[in-house]
């Protein structure tokens, strides 16, 4: 007998008794589930965190970013003295983390000039692998790529379904390698992801029911994010607000109890201190809180600005053919940034803090703002596995620097006071990009240790909020969607069965047309679509799993590679009546699958006279 079986015949529900006893027996194991689920997230999300940290010092010895020091304990001494028994030999410039106490102002120029010819060979040989493998594991799983949370979304929606060990795995290394080769790409998607893996594998490996599945997947999520952050608070409410969208008592438990225990294990290794270093700042008086609402109004406009323009990036590089051509242009880029700009690789945590101690002047923040808002939508446009969260937050903090800077002068405000408004920049972009301004407050308040600004804070995510709307912007996550829409051609629900997408062209007599139905592999659509395009394919029509909004990149890319035509999302009354209009079946009867189909590629022909 299961343990299935053998948990639904131990208590009788028929009873009121029974009943009472089931829902008290729930609450209980929802949490101890939600604490081993915590524990493991905690572990697999710390070691991510580790690996990550390493590799970016590395990866900092290597630019010139910090100076070769055997003697140096740590990080910084280990890798030193690994890379002068390569014969690498060659010193970097000057540590670019000064202290608050250190120069008024820092160069960043003159990091540029040396930076790549500290250990060029090094640094380039293992970036063209981690760019090789990561291209091959977002080909063999392309559920890894970008953040991973649409792709949470879409599992809790049952609109997905991923292989939990798969995508824990390629994820996991993935994640590492696109991170820290010098992509501006940050480590709390893939930890949300990993964490719902972990919660999905934890489900299956016990054998619990399916709406247990999705409570494990959730407290799974927070917890990687509480492990990634330091933030448990910011991960439930993440939950609750961005992933779930409700308030379920029982999600509410379980993703509590995981993420207050991810957190407890990442402190453990990590050690207490906030994620960011604590800032000394002083609050303006309630009169001059007129600069917080014009720079809400600020951060709402740049917040569009990004999704806008993250969308483009995504566009056109998803025309880009072959792959490993794409791989090849990210690893030139992160090579040209580590030339000229080596300051701005990475998640740029460094630059938050520095900003906030006022180590740069008006000019530097402006320059640092401008390459990282592009070097940040073209990295996260690659599809490369890594999250958004920190690297928004990175710009966050330089319009919030740069704001105070200028501003603050011309109207006679106090200076030096860079660090409020650094903080206030990151909840005030978190709140117009992800347009979860909730968990940007308590994020950003975890994140610098100080829960003294929440008015500010919550006063600032508001107002850029509301402007982001009025703006007409779109929520990151629901752009990183697609263009595609889905509705299971298997559920009961009102309305249309099926929404179809197919090029936005008005096709007077089409002569061939292509119906995509369902593929086990998406890498193989493209040769679907390359054949279609030989056969000079008028029209084709995508459903199913082919039009799933979680997995749009393969089919939107060979879509605009091959046809190179915008696409139109049509339901299936739509789709019937055009298909009238130009003399074709109707696709209620040229297409009806059934569960058999569901999980095999199907490609169906129709010759029209």
């Amino acid at each position: 007998m299961s343990y299935r079986s053998r948990k639904l015949k131990k208590i009788n529900t028929n009873t009121m008794p029974g009943a009472i006893r089931a829902l008290g027996t729930l609450k209980y194991r929802i949490i101890l589930e939600g604490i081993m689920v915590g524990l493991l997230v905690g572990i697999v999300v710390s070691l991510f965190r580790y690996a990550l940290g390493e590799i970016d010092v590395l990866r900092s010895l290597i630019v010139g970013l910090r100076v070769l020091d055997p003697a140096e304990e740590g990080s910084v001494g280990f890798w030193s003295r690994v890379l002068g028994d390569l014969g690498a030999g060659a010193s970097g410039v000057s540590d670019v983390g000064a202290s608050a106490g250190g120069a008024a102002s820092y160069d960043i120029a003159a990091s540029g000039a040396g930076g790549l010819g500290a250990l060029p060979f090094i640094g380039i040989a293992i970036l063209g692998v981690f760019a090789f493998l990561v291209s091959y594991f977002v080909y063999k799983e392309p559920y890894i790529s970008g953040s991973g949370i649409p792709q949470v979304k879409g599992e809790l929606m049952g609109r997905i379904k991923t292989n939990w060990a798969r995508v824990l795995a390629l994820k996991f290394f993935g994640g590492i390698m696109a991170i820290s080769s010098g992509l501006a790409l940050g480590r709390e998607g893939p930890s949300i992801q990993l964490g719902a893996m972990v919660g999905k594998g934890f489900s299956r490996l016990s054998d619990r029911l399916k709406s247990e599945e999705r409570l494990l997947i959730s407290a799974g999520s927070g917890a990687g994010l509480a492990a990634a952050f330091g933030a448990p608070l910011a991960g439930l409410v993440f939950v609750l607000e961005e992933l779930r969208k409700d308030f379920d008592p029982k999600v509410l438990l379980s993703t509590m109890a995981a993420a207050v225990t991810s957190e407890y294990v990442a402190s453990y290794i990590f050690g207490l201190d906030p994620v960011f270093a604590v800032f000394a700042f002083s609050k303006p008086t309630l009169q001059d809180y007129w600069m917080i609402l014009i720079l809400g109004v600020l951060l709402g406009a740049l917040g569009v600005l990004y999704n806008r323009s993250l969308a483009l990036s995504q566009n056109l590089q998803a025309l880009i053919r072959p792959r490993w051509l794409k791989a090849l242009l990210a690893a030139i880029s992160v090579v040209a940034m580590a030339a000229i700009y080596p300051v701005c690789l990475g998640s740029g945590h460094d630059l938050v803090e520095e900003t906030g101690f006022g180590l740069y002047t008006a000019g530097t923040i402006a320059v640092l703002l401008v390459v990282r808002f592009v070097y940040s939508v073209y990295s996260f446009g690659t599809g490369a596995p890594g999250g958004i969260f920190l690297p928004l937050l990175v710009l966050g903090a330089l319009a919030g620097g740069l704001f105070t800077t200028v501003v603050s002068p011309l109207v006679g405000l106090p200076t030096g006071n860079e660090a409020f408004y650094v903080i206030l920049g990151m909840a005030g972009l978190f709140a117009s990009i992800v347009r979860a301004p909730l968990t940007g407050i308590i994020l950003i308040s975890e994140m610098t240790g100080t829960l003294s600004s929440l008015l500010p804070l919550s006063l600032v995510a508001l107002v850029s909020y509301i402007t982001a709307e009025a703006l007409g912007g779109v929520p990151v996550y629901q752009a990183e969607e697609g263009v595609f829409s889905y509705a299971s051609p298997l559920e009961n629900s009102p309305g249309p069965l099926f929404t179809v997408s197919i090029p936005a062209t008005e096709v007077r007599d089409p002569g061939r047309v292509i119906v995509l139905e369902s593929v086990q592999d998406p890498g193989n659509v493209g040769t679907v679509l390359r054949t279609a395009a030989a056969m000079r394919c008028d029209l084709v029509i995508l459903t199913g799993e082919c039009a799933d909004p979680y997995n749009p990149k393969t089919v939107r890319a060979a879509m605009g590679a091959l046809f190179r035509q915008p696409l139109l999302e049509l339901t299936s009354e739509q789709l019937d009546e055009r298909l009238a209009r130009w003399g074709l079946p109707l696709y209620g009867a040229a297409l009806t699958p059934d569960a058999e189909d569901v999980r095999r590629f199907s490609l169906r022909r129709a010759a029209v006279a």
